[in-house]
């Protein structure tokens, strides 16, 4: 709470899960001709929880490493790789934006995207594979900050 009351997140249509899959390229690959599988689209969504899970996604993709494991290494780092945050700053977003914790912004995408998947379907909190590599980790993190809280 004390993280977000700072925190400036701009409103706006927002896709809910936007990564790579969803883009579809011309065939030189060098512009966007649609985005698909608006399900999980907001009138009022933070419109930088997109641009965030875009840029987790393709690390992601990149490095073979599940979301929730790139999250925790995030929370774990105090913020995003510079890599990541010149990938935002180049989509005009600022994952610092008068935010006091520069790990808000990805924790807030990890949430939204777990919020939105359980939405969808009671099947992803059955799944072993889905909860190991996408809320576990994100969790044991959480609990380590309660625990040097204490």
């Amino acid at each position: 709470d004390e993280g977000l009351a700072s925190a400036v997140l701009t409103q706006a249509w927002t896709h809910g899960d936007f990564h790579p899959g969803n883009v579809l390229l011309s065939e030189e690959r060098t512009r966007v001709t649609g985005v698909y599988d608006w399900g999980n689209a907001r009138s009022d969504g933070p419109s930088e929880i997109d641009a965030c899970t875009f840029v987790l996604a393709v690390r992601a993709a990149l490095s073979g490493r599940p979301l929730g494991r790139l999250v925790a290494d995030t929370l774990r780092a105090g913020g995003l790789p510079a890599a990541d945050r010149a990938l935002l700053s180049a989509a005009a977003v600022d994952p610092d934006d008068g935010a006091d914790d520069p790990a808000l912004l990805p924790l807030l995408t990890w949430l939204w995207h777990v919020a939105g998947n359980v939405r969808k379907s009671p099947q992803f909190g059955r799944s072993r594979w889905w909860v190991t590599d996408t809320v576990a980790p994100v969790l044991k993190e959480a609990s380590r900050w309660a625990s040097a809280l204490r």
